[in-house]
């Protein structure tokens, strides 16, 4: 969802789209700053997160994705639906199928909501210091 974190993790440059995953809800992650993301509660009203969709994104990249979630996470294919019009004839509310990232270490979540503006106000920065990209940055 961040820019600042897809952009030391990919090489490649990819269009985005918003987009919303319905059926999952992110958790705080004791003691981190990142989310848990988890299928939401049976019958929890409302159960859904915004997000960001990339585009064709490259294997190699997605294999940095990988390296870079780690072994707490497992990429799975989820569909979600569109926020903005896409190309091709892709209105607002098309569904698509995406991969995202399942948090598997349910012993690690807290039982409450991971805020993404948040961590974008206070957190971000700190993650980015503690969490280095997959590959090394241009000029390392």
């Amino acid at each position: 969802m961040f820019a600042a974190v897809w952009t030391r993790v990919v090489a490649g440059s990819y269009r985005s789209l918003p987009a919303m995953l319905g059926g999952f809800r992110r958790q705080r992650v004791r003691g981190q700053d990142y989310p848990a993301l988890e299928h939401a509660p049976a019958g929890a009203a409302g159960a859904a997160i915004d997000g960001i969709l990339y585009l064709d994104v490259a294997a190699a990249d997605l294999a940095a994705l990988d390296e870079f979630e780690g072994p707490d996470y497992r990429r799975i294919k989820v569909p979600v639906t569109l926020r903005q019009e896409a190309a091709a004839g892709m209105p607002i509310g098309s569904e698509v199928v995406a991969d995202t990232y399942l948090f598997v270490a349910p012993d690690k979540v807290e039982p409450r909501d991971w805020d993404p503006v948040e961590f974008e106000r206070e957190r971000i920065g700190r993650f980015l210091r503690e969490y280095p990209p997959p590959r090394p940055e241009p000029g390392w």
